[in-house]
């Protein structure tokens, strides 16, 4: 129902979105979840970043809807969180090769569009899309390339360091896997651009971020495949961040998100509180009833690494410190879900190793992602821990008992899922 955009009332969005919360949000997870905002909700300068950690044996759970997670609140205060104002959903991939990652700039935000008409498959209806970027407020400069081939798109971001955004408006073509369709230089016609020729094209000079848009009069199925080559790049490249459109949207709601994405990012803010705030938007943009549409949940963002923001503006308090991100902390060194009684420490780019198998992992992991050892913070020193013997690597004190921790992995078969939300709302 959602793909077809059947859903047209909040209550069914509402029914999907408990589903979703409540396959993976149970128990200690929950509770340590409702305590987390519990403390945040009643603030006026703090958020909590909920973040969804996909590694690449878990693409088939990264394809599931969870911009429509809905909490179900017993007193009937329920709401999305992808949407809510002191919440921050973010998709994480892990990146061990953090130094090699870019850190934020403090100077205006550079953004590149980049629109592609292939003769074969007709044209996109961008104009509007670029004149609402071009009229933003914020310290913005926007430079252009229309009808781009493999030549003249190399040789516009040959520049080191110059854009900290490409904006990429187009067709999307599907073949084995998803590709950006550039045009040929001979026939003019759809040159398919992989994800790894598009990681090749960035390897020595990355942007910050990549935005992939299919407008009106793109391929139907651009947006679904936009959706699956935003996860690959992030998988398969050292690009920092990727946004895409899940859904089919029309151009007056992209350029409502657009408008408040690139707005918040050019004073500062993070990327995926940019995001956050650009669904808030949607969620109440040209609706009679709030969260009536599945537009809201439409933009994905995938990020690797720890440094969500791209401008530094100290007129917005934002801290030097490169992993800060004013009232929101970059990245939690354990999970807020799992209950940390930390969960707000900052992780470093030192490299960490695996007690058990001795490869390098994230210092944020609850286990490791090669041998899946249960790891954890410790409560003394918050070094890596490990959860199976209590034994701190760091201060060498002994957890004990160690803290209890059961991994379960969230098994669900799609179509089951899915009917069996709206199976119980019918009844």
């Amino acid at each position: 129902m959602l793909d077809e955009n059947n859903i047209k009332e909040p209550e069914e969005l509402e029914v999907l979105g408990s589903y979703l919360f409540m396959a993976l949000f149970n128990g200690k997870v929950e509770k340590a979840f409702k305590d987390s905002f519990d403390k945040i909700k009643n603030t006026e300068d703090k958020s909590l970043r909920v973040i969804l950690e996909f590694d690449e044996k878990a693409q088939d759970l990264a394809s599931y809807p969870w911009e429509y997670l809905y909490y179900p609140d017993e007193h009937g205060k329920g709401f999305f969180l992808a949407a809510k104002s002191k919440l921050i959903l973010t998709r994480h991939v892990p990146h061990i090769d953090e130094e090699n990652l870019l850190k934020r700039r403090e100077h205006v935000l550079h953004i590149l569009i980049v629109v592609s008409e292939p003769s074969d498959l007709g044209k996109v209806k961008a104009d509007k899309v670029i004149d609402n970027i071009e009229n933003l407020d914020g310290d913005i400069e926007i430079d252009k390339l229309f009808q781009p081939t493999r030549t003249s798109f190399e040789k516009k971001i040959e520049k080191p360091n110059h854009y900290d955004i490409i904006h990429l408006i187009g067709h999307g073509m599907y073949n084995k896997a998803g590709h950006f369709a550039f045009v040929d230089e001979k026939t003019k016609q759809a040159d398919p651009i992989t994800q790894a020729d598009l990681a090749h094209f960035f390897e020595d000079n990355p942007p910050h971020l990549i935005f992939l848009q299919a407008c009106e009069g793109a391929k139907n199925d651009s947006h679904v495949i936009f959706g699956g080559l935003a996860l690959q790049l992030v998988y398969s490249s050292n690009i920092p961040a990727v946004v895409a459109m899940r859904y089919e949207i029309t151009n007056d709601v992209a350029i409502e998100f657009s408008r408040e994405f690139y707005e918040c990012l050019s004073k500062g803010d993070s990327i995926d509180m940019a995001v956050q705030n650009g669904r808030g938007k949607l969620s109440k943009y040209l609706l009679k009833k709030n969260f009536s549409s599945r537009n809201f949940g439409s933009p994905v963002v995938y990020i690797q690494g720890t440094n969500f923001v791209i401008i530094t503006k100290e007129k917005n308090n934002i801290r030097s410190n490169k992993y800060s991100t004013g009232n929101v902390p970059d990245f939690p060194s354990q999970s807020p879900m799992l209950g940390s009684t930390n969960p707000f420490k900052r992780i470093t780019a030192n490299p960490v190793y695996c007690p058990n198998c001795t490869k390098s992992i994230l210092s944020n992991c609850s286990s490791c992602r090669h041998c899946d050892h249960l790891l954890g913070p410790c409560p003394h020193c918050n070094e890596l821990y490990d959860r199976n013997d209590g034994k701190c690597y760091g201060c060498d004190i002994r957890v004990n008992p160690p803290i209890p921790f059961n991994k379960e992995s969230v098994v669900v078969d799609k179509k089951d899922f899915f009917e069996s939300a709206f199976e119980e709302k019918k009844e």
